[in-house]
């Protein structure tokens, strides 16, 4: 059963009945201890720790006291606690471990002097638990030496008499043995917070802490009506996927993993089996609900997730969003992912329009080749700033209608202001001329998630596979329309399902003389094994720039060049490098665009 260490820290201020360098302001908190732990027997232990704030490295007398719901858990030796396995151990501050500063213990006749010492708890009332640190009175060494290191003061062992409670751990106010000392003198409440969610190893709530430290979740799963992807990081007590939905099976019309098999629950259908965690899941909902989810809490650092070539749907394993470029900067070969909104993370463009990951959804990765990754930790950020897009657009608006059914064209940014100016939209139509898609130009590569039909209806909401699509332009500062020619390096202008397009974008002009500058691209040998060679012809001079790309819209090698003379033009690459493939060169010039795709052999 998978534990993770969960620590609440509050702060505890100590005094001091002595004059010589003592700790005024000291850190408390709880930490998991999960080598003591024992959750299949319905028990779990926590250390009690402090370590010095203010620089000095000696704790005088003091106590800490906490509270507990003595329903939810309990301790031997108090009234609540239904069975014998609640204990207290204290830890390096008896006379007898010495631990800390040998040199103290020494000094007080070694093991069994009266150094610091940890006094048992009282349990004279139930739910109040109180240890008192004391220091003699003629030590005048810094002992222990604490400096600014958690050192554990205790282990105490729970009886866990409510899975499902609150236990509510949490330190008080009142401090027994400070000069004094009276409710929150010496304490600062505002750290004193209840709770469940594990954040960067901290709890910052500590509802259902129990379920939580036992590795035992439960969650609901929200569904939205229309076409979802959906996932969770519990690895379902009860996996069948019927048994699963059986609560909301009259809400859900299919469910489809990413194999394309299904689950009908209304019709007791399931070719999909159990639910898997790594993977996510399309549903499609005829009406708002939640999917109840009750089970083992995974780590999602030390769970591989498979991924296949190809399109795959995968679960977000985290209880806590992470940014997209985090959570996936190690998987190898991401040519797009997406989200059931159709928002886009693409990294050859850098463009990360999904943003934070959510727990419970899912998302769907196409990959260039079979791998597996993790997620890293919470606190793990080996990522790069990705590009996302903040306009909506309100030209080309467009009613979102969640069909299941999308594809993504991605337009490199022309750099061209007489092309695209910050604030132009760009719309995508069907062949009867409704809007399918749309995007805002922000001086950036722009991605257009456009939708097709859903299949499992009567209406027709999308395009159709192999329905041909159309590309507008509404310019922002002239508030005009215009279908600009486009050039495909990816894919055509002919929909298909998950479809993915890379396509360049340039003026529509009537001018002859202005198209003919740029007569001839030629990429030879095809294919080419060492060397490739690239003729160009020209019929004019002027400014031309050459790129190659890999045919996941990557561009590998980019050329420019301020006047390229009229004429043929002769460029070597060296395609010694390049993996086994093909590829596609480009050349721009004036307002003209010619491409030739070459294969490159081992």
């Amino acid at each position: 059963m998978n534990k993770i260490i969960k620590i609440l820290t509050v702060l505890l201020t100590l005094s001091s009945l002595h004059l010589y360098t003592v700790a005024q302001s000291v850190d408390v908190q709880f930490a998991y201890n999960e080598t003591a732990s024992d959750c299949d027997n319905n028990n779990f232990c926590v250390n009690i720790q402090v370590r010095s704030t203010d620089g000095a490295n000696l704790i005088g007398t003091s106590s800490i006291r906490f509270t507990y719901d003595d329903t939810v858990i309990g301790f031997a030796g108090t009234s609540s606690a239904s069975v014998t396995q609640g204990s207290y151990t204290s830890i390096n501050f008896d006379a007898d471990q010495g631990t800390l500063n040998p040199e103290c213990t020494t000094a007080m006749g070694g093991p069994g002097g009266t150094s610091y010492q940890v006094h048992g708890f009282d349990g004279s009332q139930t739910g109040d638990f109180l240890i008192t640190m004391v220091k003699p009175g003629n030590l005048t060494a810094s002992c222990p030496d604490i400096a600014t290191d958690w050192e554990d003061v205790s282990t105490i062992c729970f009886d866990i008499l409510n899975p499902t409670g609150n236990p509510n751990l949490q330190f008080q106010g009142v401090q027994n043995g400070f000069p004094n000392a009276t409710a929150d003198t010496n304490f600062n409440p505002e750290n004193n917070a209840p709770a469940s969610k594990y954040d960067n190893g901290t709890f910052t709530n500590m509802t259902t802490a129990i379920d939580v430290l036992c590795g035992a979740c439960d969650h609901n799963i929200p569904i939205v009506t229309g076409w979802n992807i959906i996932s969770s990081y519990c690895d379902p007590t009860t996996p069948n996927m019927l048994t699963l939905f059986t609560p909301i099976a009259s809400d859900v019309t299919i469910v489809k993993d990413q194999l394309g098999l299904t689950c009908i629950p209304q019709f007791g259908i399931n070719n999909i089996g159990n639910w898997t965690v790594t993977e996510g899941y399309q549903v499609r909902a005829n009406t708002a609900t939640t999917l109840p989810m009750l089970g083992t809490t995974i780590d999602q650092t030390t769970t591989p997730v498979p991924l296949l070539t190809g399109w795959n749907i995968i679960g977000y394993l985290r209880d806590t969003p992470q940014n997209a470029n985090t959570s996936w900067a190690s998987v190898p070969g991401v040519t797009l992912a997406k989200d059931y909104l159709g928002l886009t993370y693409i990294p050859s463009f850098s463009i990360n329009n999904i943003g934070n990951l959510t727990p419970c959804q899912g998302y769907q990765m196409r990959v260039s080749g079979a791998t597996n990754f993790t997620y890293p930790k919470p606190n793990e950020d080996n990522s790069v700033v990705f590009y996302t897009s903040t306009e909506t657009p309100s030209y080309f608006a467009k009613e979102l209608i969640l069909t299941g059914n999308n594809g993504v064209l991605v337009i490199p940014d022309p750099m061209n202001p007489d092309i695209l100016s910050y604030g132009d939209e760009i719309g995508i139509f069907s062949e009867d001329d409704v809007l399918m898609g749309s995007a805002v130009y922000e001086d950036y590569h722009t991605a257009i998630t456009f939708w097709g039909n859903d299949n499992t209806t009567d209406e027709i909401d999308g395009l159709l596979e192999g329905e041909n699509y159309t590309v507008k332009v509404w310019h922002q500062a002239s508030n005009e329309i215009e279908v600009p020619e486009m050039n495909f390096t990816v894919g055509t202008n002919v929909y298909e399902k998950d479809g993915y397009y890379i396509a360049d974008i340039y003026q529509k002009t009537t001018d002859l003389a202005t198209v003919s500058q740029l007569a001839e691209v030629t990429a030879y040998p095809n294919p080419a094994s060492s060397e490739l060679i690239l003729k160009i012809k020209t019929l004019s001079p002027g400014p031309a720039t050459i790129q190659l790309f890999n045919m996941e819209g990557k561009m590998i090698d980019e050329m420019r060049h301020d006047n390229l003379s009229a004429g043929l033009h002769f460029f070597k690459y060296d395609v010694t490098s390049l993996a086994a493939g093909m590829y596609l060169a480009k050349v721009v010039k004036d307002n003209t665009i010619q491409t030739d795709k070459f294969t490159v052999i081992k």
